[in-house]
């Protein structure tokens, strides 16, 4: 709350100086005399229905900066002249789009000429490999699922849900919505849902991009959400297979169980100065797994498990039958609930945009711990006589605003504001987040009537063990708790200048500062009330507590609440303060462009402060074991990372249907920062199970990961359809 407070009068106090909008492109073109051919100076050259245009210079040249995305018309008009129309000019982030105009003299007055513009199909100023998806695109593809569609662009790759670029891995990809980033620094993936139907357009960057970015080698994928239209629109948009029970099949198909229902509505709001967009989106997948196999019938089954004391005393448990069912994984069910919405006020020359993404989504597993195997990774099929499920619940929430200032007609200062949080919780189908009461026989057999006992108190029964396999009995908890919490308040600056006609000057920088909480612990650690005779888990001694729960607690304490700084009791750490790594980075670059040569050179200095601690000397450590903690001289900052990387893009127009291309870059990312830290509970288990060493140590400062990347590439129009 203290976060979205502080990003709230960011923005208010930013207001009166600049202006909302969303990422945007720019246009450039030659106005020349039809007859003659010679360059018109003073034509006048703007988009239709909005404030945006420009002059031609005396060589016929006009600019046009900070369009933003989407599909506009553009008129000429002069004195003599019949104007001309060229309709349908797709403006894309970052990228310049041509449009050149061709005047008569005027033969009929008040006549414009219209003219549709068609999509170049090869892009000459484009230094690296880029792939576009629009929003027309988007309706006309056969195709449901975001990372899906992404999936259908060149060098991607899309296995097990996650989305590789050019052999990368998952972690290597950088997102960004409306110019924010979407990823969880944790784990580096992306966090926010995005709703196919809320997309203005979407690009792939893979290999290399500009200076402006970073913290991604293997590439990038940038969206744009829909800004509000000046008529009103609704959509609405429902799939679904649950024309069948689970497992069986219908029209030759098995019913899966899934429904995706999408909901649109976009227009003006009082007047057509402030308009709106909002999608919504429930998507329910029955079996994630999407099973095609057929199932089976187990009949007659005698538990040979000889940790169960009844196999032992010649009374073994009998199962009658295990029955799995026909093409449909049970409890594998994921359910989606998301959103999306941009604001804007189009009160010219100023103008604000506000946009926000909004999911939460619910994941079940049945993967059970398993004493005997010691494997956390049984498949479904051995849990089948088990109803108690696990599911993760993710929450991510995602604001952001672009902020620009036109000091002139060709230099423009904008700056962003954005906020993420993003949030993990597991739950338990019994008692929820409770996981004090996973481990609970006597809230078990309440919750269950009786039907489900334990061996004792705090100790569920043993597996049983059918034909060489070990099945989950009814009622088996999960043994691992975990919940997280990150959030980053973001600043950025840029200032992009025109000098001439054939440089874009560009410098900006930003900032991020994280908040990052982790909790992890062993939920069976309840036990540890039975072993001391107490019954309240902070009567637990500290010690016991720890080697049983094995806990990795930072931003909360070693029973699971949120503490905002280092906490001791009895001599012991029992809380560690959240971490706040900082990400700061500052570029300069240079678009040159020319008929027959663009270039893109640039600068980029990146700053990574992780705000850790590592050890002065790791193969002496000062360990107390009274407290089982390390002492504080064993410690010392991590020193922050800086690095200056050179990127270098040219691109060479052979003619309107060839250009060849080539880029070199380097590029860094931070690490996964859910290796980069534990808690003092963590690191003291880890140098007792090792025998007083580190075998395998987490955290202790990892520096950022670091690629050169080298491309040359050529692309050719094949005809006029395709390229």
């Amino acid at each position: 709350m203290k976060a979205i407070q502080r990003f709230l009068w960011v923005v208010l106090l930013a207001m009166p100086v600049m202006l909302f909008a969303q990422s945007s492109g720019k246009i450039v073109g030659v106005v020349k005399d039809k007859s003659s051919g010679e360059p018109l100076p003073g034509v006048n050259v703007f988009i239709t229905g909005t404030t945006l245009g420009a002059a031609t210079d005396v060589d016929g040249f006009y600019v046009i900066l900070n369009v933003p995305v989407g599909v506009y018309d553009i008129q000429a008009s002069f004195v003599g002249y019949q104007e001309v129309v060229l309709s349908g000019i797709r403006i894309t982030a970052d990228k310049t789009s041509e449009a050149n105009f061709d005047l008569g003299e005027a033969a009929i007055e008040g006549q414009a000429v219209v003219i549709t513009a068609e999509k170049p199909l090869v892009e000459k100023y484009t230094t690296q490999s880029v792939s576009l998806v629009t929003s027309e695109d988007l309706e006309n593809i056969p195709i449901r699922g975001f990372n899906n569609v992404i999936a259908t662009q060149n060098s991607v790759v899309l296995q097990d849900g996650n989305i590789h670029i050019r052999g990368g891995r998952p972690d290597e990809v950088g997102y960004y919505i409306d110019g924010a980033s979407s990823v969880n620094p944790l784990n580096n993936t992306q966090s926010i849902y995005v709703i196919q139907d809320a997309v203005e357009e979407f690009q792939v960057q893979a290999g290399g991009y500009t200076a402006e970015f970073g913290g991604a080698n293997a590439g990038i994928v940038r969206t744009e959400l829909r800004t509000g239209s000046k008529q009103m629109k609704f959509s609405v948009d429902f799939q679904t297979d649950k024309f069948a029970s689970a497992g069986e099949k219908f029209l030759g198909t098995y019913s899966y169980r899934h429904h995706t229902g999408v909901a649109t509505i976009s227009g003006p709001l009082f007047n057509d100065k402030i308009r709106f967009f909002i999608a919504g989106e429930n998507s329910f997948k029955g079996d994630r797994a999407t099973r095609f196999s057929e199932g089976f019938t187990l009949t007659d089954l005698v538990d040979a498990n000889l940790r169960n004391s009844d196999v032992n005393n010649g009374n073994p448990d009998t199962v009658a039958s295990y029955i799995y069912p026909n093409g449909f994984t049970p409890k594998q069910e994921e359910d989606q609930w998301a959103l999306q919405s941009t604001l804007l006020f189009d009160f010219s020359p100023v103008q604000l945009r506000l946009s926000a993404s909004y999911s939460d989504r619910s994941q079940q597993f049945t993967s059970f711990y398993n004493s005997a195997l010691g494997s956390m990774n049984l498949t479904p099929m051995l849990n089948v006589l088990n109803d108690r499920y696990y599911q993760d619940v993710f929450t991510n929430t995602l604001l952001s605003a672009k902020l620009t200032y036109i000091l002139s007609p060709k230099t423009i200062l904008d700056g962003s504001v954005s906020y993420f949080k993003s949030k993990l919780d597991m739950e338990d189908s019994y008692f929820g987040s409770d996981w004090q009461s996973w481990y609970d026989s006597s809230a078990v057999s309440q919750h269950t009537g009786g039907a489900v006992t334990f061996k004792s108190q705090w100790e569920p029964e043993e597996d049983y063990l059918f034909n060489g396999w070990f099945f989950a009995r009814n009622g088996e908890p999960w043994r691992r708790y975990r919940k997280q919490e990150q959030d980053y308040l973001g600043l950025a600056l840029n200032l992009v200048t025109q000098a001439g006609r054939h440089h874009e000057l560009k410098f900006g920088g930003d900032f991020r500062q994280y908040n990052l909480r982790r909790f992890l612990i062993n939920a069976s650690v309840m036990n540890e009330l039975n072993v001391n005779n107490v019954s309240n888990v902070e009567d637990v001694p500290i010690s016991s507590w720890a080697s049983s729960g094995n806990p990795v607690n930072y931003g909360y304490d070693i029973y699971g609440n949120k503490a905002d700084s280092d906490q001791f009791r009895n001599g012991y750490q029992t809380a560690d303060a959240p971490k706040k790594p900082i990400f700061g980075s500052f570029y300069v670059q240079d678009k040159i462009e020319y008929n027959d040569l663009v270039i893109n050179a640039g600068l980029r200095y990146d700053y990574f402060d992780s705000k850790g601690q590592t050890f002065r000397d790791i193969l002496n450590p000062v360990y107390d074991q009274n407290t089982s903690t390390f002492t504080d001289d064993n410690w010392e900052d991590v020193k922050a990372f800086q690095q200056v990387s050179p990127r270098l893009g040219f691109s060479f127009p052979i003619s309107e249907k060839t250009v060849f291309y080539m880029q070199y870059g380097k590029f860094i990312q931070m690490p996964q920062l859910q290796d980069n830290y534990s808690s003092s509970q963590r690191y003291a288990y880890e140098y007792i199970s090792a025998g007083f060493s580190f075998q395998a140590p987490s955290g202790f400062g990892l520096k950022p990961q670091r690629t050169t990347s080298y491309e040359m590439g050529f692309r050719q129009q094949m005809g006029s359809f395709a390229a």
